[in-house]
Order: C-alpha cells, then sequence, then structure tokens
C-alpha cells in the first residue's frame, strides 16, 4: 500500500503520521487530540468543500483531479468576505468562505496551467500573472521542467512590474550541434518553455512597463523551417510587446516571425539566444539607455534548411536590431547571422 507522509499540530509541535494514499476526495485524518487536515481532491472539490472549523487547514492534492500538479496547503480565512475568487490562491466556496493558499511562491501550475505542455494553458498563465501583479513581490515561478502550451486566439496581458521567473540560467542555444535538425532540434524538455501555437498575426505577450522575462525558452513547433520562399513562412505576431523598460535575460526563442518589439526608455536583453523569421529585437521612440550584451542572433538554434535561411533574407523587414528613435543603446557581445545588413 502506497503512503504519504501527513502533518498534524499539536500544542505547537508537529506530529508525522503515515497513511495510505487518498483515494476519495476528501480524507480525514485524526490522532486524538490532533488538528484534523484534510485532503482535497481538486480546487473544484475545494470550492465545494464548506469549513468546519475557524483556522481550518486542508491540504489540496492537484488543481486538477489526477495531474498532481499545483497542489498545496490552503487555511480558512475567517476575517476575508471581500476577496474574489482567482482560481489559484483564493477560493470562495458556495456560501462565501475564503480558502487562502500557503506561502508566497506562487507558480502558474497553482493556477491550472499544463506542465506537460499537452493542453492549452494560456488563461492559467494569464490568471498567475493578474494574482502576482497585485502582490508586493510580483514574481510568478515555473514549475521544474515546465512547458507551457500558448495557442489562445488573443495576446496574454502582462500588467507593469511583473516577473516571469524561469530555470534556464545561461545563454546557451541548448541543443548540441550533433543533435537532429528542424524544430525538434530546440524542443529539450529540460527547458522551462513556452510552446507558441498561437494563430497568425497574434501577439503572444502583451506587456506595460518594468516587466522581466528570465529564464525561458520560447518555442514555435510549427514555423516553417523548410521554407523555399518568404510567403510561405508563418507570420505569427511579436512574442513580446512592451512600452517601456522591458528585461529579458537567460532566454531562448525559436521560429518567432517577430521575438521582441519594445518602445520607451532602458530596455535591457542579456544573455540570449535565439533566431527570428523578420526581426529579431525592435526598439522604438526610446528617450534613454537599452542594453544588449551577450545576445547571439543565429539560425543555428534550430538549423532550418539554408533554403529557410536564404528564404528569410527576403521577408520584407528582416533584420536583428530594429532601433528607431532611440537615444544611447549599448551592445556588447552581440553577433548576428543569416539576417540582412541594410
Amino acid at each position: 500500500v502506497s503512503t504519504c507522509c501527513v502533518m498534524s499540530h499539536r500544542h505547537g509541535n508537529v506530529a508525522l503520521k503515515m497513511l495510505p494514499s487518498p483515494t476519495m476526495a476528501m480524507t480525514p485524518i485524526e490522532d486524538n487530540a490532533m488538528t484534523t487536515l484534510q485532503y482535497i481532491d481538486s480546487i473544484n472539490a475545494l470550492r465545494a468543500y464548506a469549513p468546519t472549523e475557524n483556522g481550518q487547514v486542508v491540504f489540496l492534492i492537484s488543481h486538477q483531479a489526477g495531474s498532481h500538479q499545483g497542489s498545496g496547503k490552503f487555511y480558512y480565512d475567517t476575517t476575508d468576505s471581500t476577496s474574489v475568487d482567482n482560481n489559484g490562491t483564493v477560493i470562495v466556496t458556495a456560501s462565501g468562505a475564503r480558502w487562502k493558499r500557503f506561502g508566497n511562491r506562487i507558480t502558474f501550475d497553482d493556477f491550472g496551467a499544463d506542465p506537460t505542455g499537452l493542453t492549452s494553458s494560456d488563461d492559467a498563465v494569464e490568471a498567475a500573472i493578474k494574482a502576482v501583479s497585485s502582490l508586493k513581490n510580483k514574481i510568478v515561478f515555473t514549475s521544474n521542467n515546465a512547458q507551457y502550451l500558448l495557442n489562445r486566439a488573443t495576446a496574454i496581458t502582462v500588467p507593469a512590474g511583473v516577473t516571469l521567473k524561469g530555470n534556464r540560467t545561461a545563454m546557451a542555444q541548448g541543443p548540441s550541434s550533433n543533435t537532429t535538425n528542424g524544430p525538434a532540434r530546440a524542443g529539450l524538455t529540460d527547458d522551462s518553455a513556452f510552446i507558441i501555437r498561437k494563430p497568425v498575426g497574434v501577439t503572444c505577450f502583451s506587456c506595460a512597463r518594468d516587466v522581466v522575462f528570465d529564464g525561458w525558452s520560447f518555442l514555435y513547433p510549427d514555423q516553417i523551417y523548410t521554407a523555399e520562399s518568404s510567403a510561405q513562412f508563418r507570420q505569427y505576431g511579436a512574442t513580446i510587446t512592451s512600452t517601456g523598460t522591458l528585461s529579458v535575460s537567460h532566454c531562448r526563442y525559436v521560429g518567432a516571425y517577430d521575438f521582441v518589439n519594445a518602445s520607451g526608455e532602458a530596455n535591457y536583453f542579456n544573455s540570449i539566444y535565439g533566431w527570428a523569421i523578420r526581426c529579431d529585437y525592435k526598439v522604438s521612440g526610446s528617450r534613454e539607455i537599452n542594453r544588449f550584451t551577450n545576445v547571439h542572433v543565429n539560425p543555428n538554434v534550430v538549423r532550418p534548411t539554408e533554403k529557410a535561411v536564404t528564404a528569410s533574407l527576403t521577408v520584407e523587414g528582416s533584420c536583428a536590431f530594429n532601433l528607431d528613435h532611440h537615444d544611447n543603446t549599448f551592445l556588447t557581445n552581440v553577433f548576428s547571422y543569416g539576417k540582412r545588413s541594410s
């Protein structure tokens, strides 16, 4: 029989008890005077479960039943009667009771994002971003090696000051030179990634000021890496648009049509490896210093066919850097290949 370890509280001390893994939506655990800790199978089951005592604590097994993602402890907050149910950190029952998630490390999985990349995660990703935007610590994290599918026909809105934190820590292209060419080359399972399958022309992330992307791969598996003419490429909207002071670090992008379209001052790009079909970085209307450091633009990140690289050069607006009405931009250790020079 499989077991799980459960913590219960008695007079300020912690006791451990080994119990069979729960098979029902709610499994109470009691030991003499110990406070009951309830297992809840899913976020919907938690929403349907009315608290039985002040300050009650329950353990959520999965956000979606059976997924074993987005688990965590919740407590009944008797002082709150106004917070809105956000499907991740605040859950409101039919009677109006508020369950609050313990801890201050919020992940996309807490809101129902699918880290396997098999089902759409746009709404969950956006909900998590919205939730942290109201906090002092505006950081939302990936779970380990998560790859989130984004395929909604509208952009994900990112409010000012939010950081999206992945687990990449370097600028390496990812795969080594002896791996298979084509889109599979870029889809390493140890990357935290956004798998982007949005309709043509749709922006992926629409950002306000002071937004940070750190440690991500942005993958477009359906781009035409064997194109023989410019018209054959999928003309996706920009991966990231921003109104100022955008920061992108330790990231990789593969097969975007336009990667970044940023306006406003003081944008920062550091330790990035990737290739976009048309324009990698457009910065416009910038009144203050922008910085590009250790930025590598190279189709080798995915190794399209030679004909595809040649076709990309004929795309109107093909360039690595489009700096339009900018004031003082520093480029340090910057490399570009497979782009028109004028």
